[in-house]
């Protein structure tokens, strides 16, 4: 299209349109936009996943610190469940008593040589040829049944807890191993031996009786009356503790036994006496040889009953 027509549409779209210098700048500026877009959207992708790992790490930690925490406590009620209820804490024969040692032989003690030299002061050589010859220390009391000699000794037992909830001990008696005639090798009175502190609980056994539970004791140590536990509850939880003084009496045998505890829980927890079982005898009528010391000078005296 020519003539003045043409020449106003030409004049009237520059007007409308933009300049070329201004469309150019504008096309610059929008590149120049695209390409910070662009860094920004770069920037994001580094960053977001830094922070969502970050966050996942912390979340995961805490739930395996969690996690590692009911481990422990889980391996420790486990090794709680794999544990006896209860067990030994300690077991003692310090306990005041007369001292007198029964020997199951004697003839081939040289008594001239070991009572020659001997004085109160020397119990302890005593004590050391009674042991390396077998014997046993205890004591010989009135039995106030019959008013027949009995022998008698005493032991401590502590025993110690293992389980969160408390457990209830149900039987304490006394297991014969061997039972044959008393002892009558020899017999020795050097005096008082061994020390011992106070329990917490005192308890009996009659060798003798068919019925060997755990009886109630009187002021000497000897059993009598009813069971130890009738109308008595023991119970013992997770590191608590628990002391018996022990007496067992006997008149007529030469007994070997243990302890032996049952729990609520049907475990049986046997005690013996530092590796093997106690060892009692009750008065024979003679023994071979009898040691003895002079209440005044102090000095040991011997008497041998011929072969």
């Amino acid at each position: 299209m020519t003539g003045p027509t043409a020449t106003r549409r030409r004049v009237a779209g520059r007007k409308r349109g933009k300049p070329m210098k201004a469309l150019a700048n504008e096309v610059s500026e929008g590149r120049t936009l695209d390409r910070g877009s662009s860094k920004l959207r770069g920037a994001t992708n580094i960053v977001v996943p830094v922070i969502v790992s970050t966050l996942v790490t912390y979340l995961l930690a805490g739930h395996q610190e969690v996690r590692a925490q009911k481990g422990v406590e889980k391996a420790r009620i486990n090794a709680e469940a794999n544990q006896p209820p209860i067990r030994v804490g300690l077991v003692s024969n310090d306990i005041p008593q007369a001292g007198t040692w029964v020997l199951p032989n004697a003839r081939n003690i040289s008594w001239a040589n070991v009572v020659r030299n001997l004085d109160a002061s020397q119990t302890a050589a005593v004590d050391t040829i009674a042991l390396t010859n077998g014997g046993l220390l205890q004591d010989q009391v009135s039995d106030a049944e019959g008013g027949n000699l009995a022998s008698t000794r005493a032991w401590l037992i502590t025993l110690v807890g293992t389980k969160s909830d408390p457990v209830l001990i149900t039987s304490i008696r006394a297991r014969v191993t061997k039972r044959t005639i008393s002892l009558r090798g020899a017999i020795i009175y050097p005096g008082a031996a061994g020390i011992g502190g106070e329990p917490t609980e005192r308890i009996g056994f009659d060798l003798d009786s068919r019925d060997l539970e755990a009886r109630q004791t009187n002021a000497d140590g000897r059993p009598i009356g009813d069971h130890y536990l009738m109308g008595r509850q023991v119970t013992l939880k997770k590191n608590e503790m628990v002391s018996f003084q022990m007496a067992a009496i006997t008149r007529n045998c030469y007994c070997e036994f243990v302890i032996e505890f049952q729990t609520s829980t049907g475990y049986s927890l046997s005690v013996d006496d530092l590796g093997r079982p106690w060892r009692l005898s009750g008065p024979a009528k003679a023994y071979n040889v009898t040691v003895s010391q002079d209440p005044v000078s102090g000095k040991y005296e011997y008497t041998v009953v011929p072969p």
